[in-house]
C-alpha cells in the first residue's frame, strides 16, 4: 500500500501530465497568430538626450577652500571666483557634449525610420502575396505556422484556396495520461487510474482538437484559404493508420469560442472518426467510406496508407 507521500508525489505527476494534456486540448481554441496586418507595430522612439543645466559651482568651492585658512579672506574670495569659472568650464564642456547627443540622437531617429519604412514596404509585398493566392507564399505561411503546433502537423498539398494537411499523433497509450489527479474521502491527494475506455475517449478528443488546430492555424495564417481538409494519423510502431479526416471551412473558425466542444465542433466541420469496442477505440479509416470524400482527401489519404 502506497505511503501518504507516495501518494502525494503521484498526485502531483498526475496533475503535470494532465495539465500537459489540457493544453493539446485547448490548442484549437487558442486563436492563432493571423496573416501580417497592414502596418508595421509601432517602435518605441529613443529618448532624446535632455539640456544639461550649470553645475553647482559648490562643489569646486569646497576643494579649493579646504587648504586655505579662514583668516586669508582674499585667497577664499579668490577660490571662490575660480569655483564659478569651474563650473562654467564644465557647463560648456557638457553642453558640447549635449550637441555631439543630439546629432547621434537624431541619426538614430532617421535610422529607425529608414527600418520601419523598409519593413513596411516588405510586409506591404507579402500581405499582397498572401492576398493574391501566391503559391509560394501561402505555402510558407502554412508551414510556419503549423510548426507552432505542440504536435506534428505537416503542409501535405495546396490546391487553389484549399490546404491539405497532415497531422500525426501518437497512440493513445503514449499521449494519454494513463492516471488523473484526485482525492481521497478525507481530502489527501492521490491518483486514481483511468480505464481504457476514458483513455480512449480522450484520445478521441485530441485527435479532434489536433485536426481543428491544424486546420485553423493554416486558415489564420493565409488570407486566399477558404478550406482545410486534415487527416490524422497515428504512429505506431510498424504503420501509421489514418483515423480521422475533417474539411474546416473558414466560416467554422469564426464561430469557434473558447467553451466550444471540440468533438462537436469537429463533426460540425464534416468530420469523420469511430470508436468501436467495448473500450471505445478509435477506429482506423473504413476504405469503404472514402468513396463520398473529396477527390483530393481521398488521394491524400490513399497515399498516406501505401506509404504505411
Amino acid at each position: 500500500m502506497a505511503t501518504a507521500a507516495e501518494r502525494q508525489q503521484q498526485h502531483a505527476i498526475a496533475r503535470r501530465e494532465f495539465a500537459r494534456f489540457e493544453e493539446l486540448l485547448d490548442t484549437f481554441r487558442v486563436r492563432p497568430v493571423a496573416a501580417p496586418t497592414a502596418t508595421v507595430p509601432e517602435r518605441r522612439s529613443p529618448a532624446a538626450p535632455k539640456r544639461p543645466s550649470k553645475p553647482s559651482p559648490r562643489p569646486y568651492a569646497e576643494q579649493l577652500l579646504s587648504g586655505i585658512p579662514w583668516w586669508q579672506f582674499a585667497l577664499r574670495r579668490a577660490a571662490r571666483k575660480e569655483s564659478e569659472r569651474q563650473a562654467d568650464r564644465m557647463h560648456q564642456h557638457l553642453l558640447d557634449n549635449f550637441g555631439s547627443l543630439e546629432r547621434e540622437h537624431a541619426a538614430e531617429l532617421e535610422r529607425t525610420r529608414r527600418e520601419t519604412e523598409a519593413e513596411q514596404r516588405l510586409l506591404e509585398v507579402a500581405r499582397k502575396r498572401l492576398a493574391d493566392g501566391d503559391p509560394a507564399a501561402v505555402e510558407l505561411a502554412v508551414r510556419h505556422a503549423l510548426r507552432a503546433l505542440p504536435f506534428t502537423a505537416a503542409l501535405a498539398g495546396l490546391n487553389g484556396s484549399v490546404a491539405s494537411i497532415a497531422v500525426v499523433l501518437p497512440p493513445a497509450e503514449l499521449g494519454v495520461p494513463d492516471r488523473e489527479p484526485a482525492f481521497t474521502p478525507t481530502g489527501k491527494p492521490t491518483s486514481r487510474k483511468l480505464n481504457q475506455g476514458a483513455r480512449n475517449d480522450l484520445f478521441c478528443e485530441l485527435v479532434c482538437g489536433a485536426a481543428l488546430a491544424a486546420a485553423r492555424r493554416s486558415i489564420a495564417a493565409a488570407f486566399a484559404l477558404t478550406d482545410a481538409r486534415v487527416i490524422v494519423l497515428v504512429d505506431e510502431a510498424d504503420r501509421s493508420p489514418a483515423v480521422a479526416h475533417c474539411a474546416v471551412r473558414r466560416e467554422n473558425c469564426k464561430s469557434w469560442r473558447s467553451d466550444t466542444d471540440v468533438v462537436e465542433a469537429f463533426y460540425e466541420a464534416d468530420g469523420w472518426v469511430e470508436q468501436a469496442g467495448r473500450t471505445r477505440a478509435v477506429q482506423p479509416l473504413d476504405r469503404d467510406a472514402e468513396r463520398d470524400l473529396d477527390p483530393a482527401l481521398r488521394a491524400l489519404i490513399g497515399g498516406f496508407a501505401e506509404a504505411a
